[in-house]
């Protein structure tokens, strides 16, 4: 995290411009941001600010003692989209105190981000109780009746068994935000597609990452990446043998 204070946040955009660097990505605090600190990220070509929001819901943040206001994160998210820099979002499924309700208050804070050039996207990670973090103290085990740890636990609130089907509801609900999945740079190029498009493509694939977790039929699946392939305007409306090759391998009812 190189923007620890603003001096900080100066010097390296100053010397990263000034470096021949065009493009770079760093962990960032959430928060709101200065019309010069904007600018400063801009000019030294920022492309990606990775933020640990981890809950949109105030309690939870407080019992992580994460010290962030969420309208603030909120505001400096919407900050960034404006300009054209990403923020890739994380979030903690599963810290003491989950529950439906604090979920729900996670995915609405999502979808209820004013973005403009559709920057933004998130991801979900369920918790792992390391060793020697603050959950492990004997105290605070005591607290929050935390039994086991790493990706075995359970707690007052939830357990471990939990949070998959938490994190899949979680990213059936948003719909204003897409997720990031680590290829979309090179089948997503955002660049190439307006923010109307890109709405309408992050949708899509949201529902294709839907049924294929659900294993829905080869047809239903084939549907969707037409619907994708002409979205995105290629030739025919259609996929080409390529594509459709290579899925098949992961998805046989394809051929």
């Amino acid at each position: 995290n190189v923007f620890i204070t603003r001096q900080r946040l100066e010097d390296v955009c100053t010397a990263i411009a000034g470096s021949g660097i065009r493009k770079w990505i760093s962990f960032m605090r959430g928060g709101e941001y200065s019309g010069i600190e904007l600018d400063l990220m801009e000019r030294s070509g920022l492309m990606m600010g990775i933020i640990g929001v981890e809950s949109g819901d105030p309690g939870q943040l407080e019992r992580m003692m994460k010290q962030q206001d969420i309208e603030k994160v909120k505001r400096g998210v919407e900050q960034l989209d404006a300009r054209g820099i990403s923020a890739l979002m994380t979030f903690v499924v599963g810290f003491p105190g989950e529950t439906t309700q604090t979920l729900r208050n996670t995915a609405d804070f999502l979808n209820n981000l004013s973005l403009t050039t559709l920057t933004a996207s998130y991801q979900l990670y369920p918790l792992v109780i390391q060793p020697l973090s603050g959950l492990a103290e004997p105290s605070v085990r005591a607290k929050w009746k935390i039994e086991g740890s790493m990706e075995k636990w359970s707690h007052y609130t939830m357990n471990s068994g939990e949070t998959s089907e938490a994190s899949y509801n979680v990213f059936r609900e948003v719909t204003n935000v897409s997720y990031h999945y680590f290829e979309e740079s090179n089948f997503f190029n955002r660049a190439k597609f307006t923010p109307a498009t890109l709405k309408s493509l992050f949708l899509l694939r949201q529902k294709l990452t839907i049924k294929l977790i659900e294993n829905a039929p080869g047809g239903v699946i084939n549907a969707i990446l037409v619907a994708i392939a002409r979205e995105m305007k290629l030739p025919g409306g259609s996929l080409g043998d390529n594509l459709i090759q290579e899925f098949s391998v992961f998805y046989p009812p394809l051929r």
